[in-house]
């Protein structure tokens, strides 16, 4: 976060400001998970008005970062020129138009929501896949919007109450894998590495010893996908410390190599 040296004016424009905003509609669903959130057009609807009344404006900055990622900076500020500003970076999965486009537009929607103190999706939906139904079947999880190319962002699923847990299972620890290679960014291993990682933190976190994540069982499943969804910091900075580790080995090799040159010369 960056600000101006004082926001004393814009905090307190923004104080009342929010006494003034009323729920966001979340006009928008997710048909498949049942997910409802507010679109940028609503939350901008609804906040326009109070914080005009109040001085205060948000204006929003998209750009692309040099490894090809997609930048968002949302910039709040006040008419006495204080002002509060934040950046989120996303990875698309496609680096085409509608890709860099869908995850700008996934990255000013939750800026906005952010820096104004708003809740605009159906909170509640998250604590679904770590809590049962009455009945004993894992709720399922809802979507969220998703940057790389597509509209929605896909949480760990589950199916309703009747589904195949073997099926169910396989697609959880699928989707385990993929939010494994999302956090892999920019994507500096080999397929191998993100692999062996992704089970030796799977392992760290339940306490097992397996050879392959596809032994885990069925609660460890949960419990990594549990971790990937709502502590995904767990799991990066796991990759940041073993990336520490292989750039260490790397630059070790090349130190190696140099002096073996140098002997032969």
């Amino acid at each position: 976060m960056n600000k101006s040296d004082s926001i004393v004016n814009l905090a307190k424009a923004l104080s009342i400001a929010q006494s003034q905003f009323t729920s966001v509609p979340r006009n928008c669903e997710n048909p498949y998970f049942k997910s409802k959130y507010a679109d940028l057009g609503a939350i901008m609807d609804m906040a326009r008005e109070p914080l005009s009344k109040n001085g205060l404006s948000v204006s929003q900055y998209p750009s692309t970062t040099e490894s090809g990622w997609a930048r968002v900076e949302t910039v709040l500020m006040h008419e006495s020129g204080e002002w509060t500003s934040s950046t989120i970076d996303l990875k698309p999965a496609k680096s085409d138009p509608q890709g860099i486009g869908s995850a700008i537009t996934y990255g000013r929607r939750y800026g906005v929501s952010a820096i104004l103190g708003l809740a605009t999706e159906d909170d509640d939906d998250g604590n679904k896949a770590s809590s049962p139904k009455s009945n004993g079947a894992p709720a399922q999880q809802p979507a969220r919007q998703q940057p790389p190319g597509q509209q929605q962002r896909q949480q760990a699923p589950a199916p309703a109450a009747n589904g195949d847990e073997k099926e169910r299972l396989a697609k959880l620890l699928q989707w385990c894998k993929d939010k494994w290679k999302e956090l892999v960014s920019p994507p500096i291993m080999e397929n191998a590495e993100i692999g062996a990682f992704f089970l030796e933190f799977g392992n760290q976190l339940c306490g097992a010893k397996v050879k392959k994540y596809t032994e885990w069982t069925p609660k460890q499943v949960e419990t990594v996908a549990r971790c990937l969804n709502k502590t995904p910091n767990a799991a990066t900075n796991f990759i940041a410390a073993k990336m520490k580790l292989v750039e260490g080995a790397q630059a070790g090799t090349a130190a190696t190599n140099k002096n073996q040159q140098s002997m032969r010369v």
